[in-house]
């Protein structure tokens, strides 16, 4: 994986290297110590420790670290989503089956007295060993071999399996269908079943949940869509061979403030919801994790909200609704498009079910980009209607 020993990373020269280097663009380092190989290995350890901030604060704070090269960090899960995913079940013993960079078998490993990280990449086996004793982590076995291997030689129990399957194929290119994952879930499902209790699948963020659903008929308990301060991250599946019945889909978006969460069942879909035939005074508009799950009806019923059209995903209420997973706006004025009377300066733009772009829009309102109120492009009773509000605060925001 790298050329020199992890110690080289961390040692005195490579902080002053990364201390020196700090604003410097990676093209013009890896030109200028073209080379260097030395100089070379750290400015790609500068470039992986700029990514790592804010996806994995934790391991920026702890000396020594060394960080995995841009694409495995890229592929790997942020700190707060690997936290989330770990507790969602109690278990004492646990396994990952695609430890990667280990970040997730690192929060796995906080919760189980004993937990295993399995890679098929040895380089990667290493370089979680070495950031775990780092991080002191003490009940944690590394194993370098194939998910299909490992399972295929263990006979162990373990209350918690968890897969990241590659979403590559062969050439490349992504695998859209479970059939081309790697490992294939669809087959290694009942092996996987038969060595633990709770089984955690983690697929693409752009899989359709009616989908997954129809893909595995029987033990699915619940689907978590996972976004991270509104853009969603994570669809995980969680099997227990306990379950029977419908599974719930289960959204949560993680913000540094609060943690916004809403669960319904695919059969609330089918319920019709009431249509506005004018606004109300308040606006509501669901998170990215919302929206995923396409809790569109669900949310309305629950919540009592009218919706604006059938794929604005828009909703109208006369009050604030506690709990909305997502923003409320206080209505300032509604008309048809492109006929605003007030004077608004500074306008974040949204379109829902409407023709023109918001670069467009602003360009021919002449307005500047900002916060100050929030301008929806969109329909209501078949016509196009611009909206203009102001955000309520509320503790379930996004």
């Amino acid at each position: 994986m790298f050329d020199h020993s992890l110690d080289v990373f961390y040692s005195p020269l490579a902080l002053d290297f990364y201390k020196e280097n700090e604003h410097q663009l990676l093209s013009k380092l890896l030109l200028k110590h073209s080379r260097d190989s030395l100089k070379k290995d750290l400015s790609l350890q500068l470039e992986s420790r700029r990514r790592a901030d804010g996806k994995l604060p934790t391991w920026l704070e702890t000396s020594n670290i060394v960080f995995p090269p841009k694409l495995n960090l890229e592929q790997a899960s942020s700190e707060q989503t690997a936290s989330f995913k770990a507790k969602l079940v109690k278990y004492s013993t646990s396994l990952d089956l695609t430890a990667g960079t280990g970040v997730d078998s690192w929060q796995f490993s906080k919760n189980a007295k004993k937990h295993i990280l399995v890679e098929a990449d040895s380089g990667l086996v290493e370089l979680a060993k070495h950031n775990f004793g780092v991080l002191g982590i003490k009940n944690t076995e590394f194993v370098a071999k194939t998910a299909e291997g490992f399972i295929a030689q263990n006979q162990n129990h373990y209350d918690l399996i968890y897969i990241d399957p590659s979403r590559r194929k062969e050439d490349g290119s992504k695998a859209i269908a479970l059939e081309h994952y790697s490992p294939n879930v669809i087959e290694m499902q009942q092996s996987l079943l038969a060595s633990c209790n709770h089984l955690l699948i983690k697929v693409s963020p752009f899989a359709d949940i009616t989908y997954l659903i129809s893909s595995f008929p029987a033990y699915l308990k619940e689907v978590h869509i996972v976004a991270l301060s509104n853009e969603c991250k994570e669809v995980l599946l969680l099997f227990s061979k306990e379950h029977t019945g419908a599974p719930v889909i289960k959204t949560v978006n993680l913000d540094k403030q609060h943690t916004s969460q809403f669960s319904f069942f695919l059969s609330e879909e089918l319920q019709k919801p009431e249509f506005a035939e004018i606004l109300d005074d308040y606006l509501f508009e669901p998170n990215a994790a919302v929206l995923k799950a396409g809790a569109f009806n669900a949310l309305a019923k629950r919540f009592g909200l009218k919706k604006l059209q059938e794929n604005s995903h828009l909703y109208t209420a006369k009050q604030v609704v506690s709990g909305f997973p997502g923003k409320t706006y206080k209505i300032i004025e509604d008309n048809a498009a492109y006929k605003l009377k007030g004077d608004y300066n500074k306008v974040s733009i949204a379109t829902r079910n409407f023709p023109d772009k918001p670069e467009s829009i602003r360009k021919r309102l002449k307005m500047s980009d900002g916060n100050d109120f929030k301008l929806f492009a969109t329909s209501l009773q078949n016509k196009k209607v611009f909206i203009v509000g102001t955000l309520v605060h509320t503790n379930h925001e996004f």
